[in-house]
């Protein structure tokens, strides 16, 4: 299948968000590229996709793994034409007390909600500036209600509601773009406001738009 002109990376591809988000830029003439852990994952999105119409690439990479994402990352770049966007969709969302933490756990945790998106930004600034491109942010909840039983996940994620202004306006600067959609409820097919489709519509007319650095949803 051949790419189209222009394209996005999903990082955290899987099939609630990322997937909803693939089938719309898609749906809109963009090529995806996928990155997660889970190879099967991933080998599942792609097929679908491309049952779609929808020219897919994947790499496999943990976010926590430096070397390796930014790797991921480059091969992405490489392989697709005109990366435009990158949606840095991860969080720690597994459920684990503050007090259960080691140091080195936590700052794990935070590393996978946060710390990807300055790989993200170091290996791909490049490219983005050239295509006039940005970033895409899942913000979520937590960042308003923090829960000791999701501590990495809650402070990752208001540390997202933190970033996502600063991003704005320093990628604003070299013509780009960065907003995040906070997104208020658990996200599934059976929401009428919360289902993968309708925050896909909200990511890309957010992307469209590229005049807000925080959406709620």
């Amino acid at each position: 299948m051949e790419y189209t002109e222009k394209s996005i990376i999903i990082v955290g591809a899987g099939p609630g968000i990322g997937h909803g988000v693939a089938q719309k830029f898609g749906a809109e003439g963009y090529s995806v590229g996928l990155i997660s852990r889970k190879e099967k994952t991933l080998k599942t999105l792609k097929e679908q996709l491309e049952n779609e119409g929808i020219a897919t690439a994947y790499a496999t990479a943990d976010v926590t793994d430096i070397e390796a994402f930014t790797q991921a990352l480059r091969e992405l770049d490489e392989k697709l034409p005109n990366l435009t966007v990158v949606h840095y969709n991860v969080a720690p969302m597994a459920p684990k007390h503050l007090l259960s933490y080691d140091t080195e756990s936590f700052i794990n945790g935070l590393h996978i909600g946060l710390g990807g998106i300055i790989t993200v930004i170091s290996t791909l600034f490049g490219t983005l500036k050239d295509n006039e491109g940005g970033l895409l942010l899942t913000d979520g909840g937590f960042a308003d209600y923090p829960s000791a039983d999701f501590a990495t996940t809650s402070i990752a994620k208001a540390g997202i509601r933190n970033m996502a202004p600063q991003l704005f306006e320093a990628l604003k600067e070299e013509g780009m773009y960065a907003g995040a959609l906070e997104i208020f409820g658990e996200v599934s097919e059976t929401s009428q406001k919360h289902n993968a489709t309708a925050i896909a519509e909200q990511f890309f007319q957010l992307w469209q738009e590229r005049s807000e650095a925080l959406v709620k949803h």
